[in-house]
């Protein structure tokens, strides 16, 4: 091969795996973003995401509490759901359980702006968690969610 060659072949696979990561994805009751970009800041918002942790058993939900609201929480790519002893299990392993408090960057979005940043499953499955004001709380793509015990 020739080197023009070459580097057509990596760039073309540099945009496959760039790709590869548009939409995020549904573990269970555990929602999450798309992975981060490759190259470049993922942005994100300026608020601060932070609550209890609820597990609603009734909708099988699991929901971040602010006073006496319910947000359903979109986590950062690479976070899993443990069913065992149920918990939601960050991807750097921390693992968080029911009554424990998260912090984190992010904001708070409509169904409609969830779906345009981690696709049509994770808004629908998070609108369906969602309380009245319909608002799902998102931890910022690639950011760090940190976890103060229960």
């Amino acid at each position: 091969m020739n080197h023009q060659t070459i580097s057509v072949v990596i760039v073309a696979f540099m945009l496959v795996l760039s790709g590869c990561s548009s939409t995020g994805s549904v573990d269970g009751p555990v929602f999450t973003s798309p992975i981060p970009p490759l190259f470049g800041p993922a942005g994100g918002m300026d608020a601060e995401v932070t609550g209890v942790l609820i597990v609603d058993d009734s909708t099988s939900c699991i929901l971040m509490e602010v006073g006496d609201v319910r947000y359903p929480l979109v986590w950062p790519a690479g976070t899993r759901w443990q069913e065992d002893t149920p918990a939601v299990v960050l991807a750097d392993g921390q693992t968080v359980e029911a009554g424990m408090t998260v912090h984190g960057d992010g904001g708070y979005l409509s169904p409609d702006h969830l779906e345009e940043l981690a696709g049509p499953k994770v808004a629908a499955a998070a609108e369906r968690c969602a309380g009245p004001s319909r608002e799902i709380a998102f931890f910022n793509i690639g950011s760090r969610v940190n976890v103060i015990g229960g």
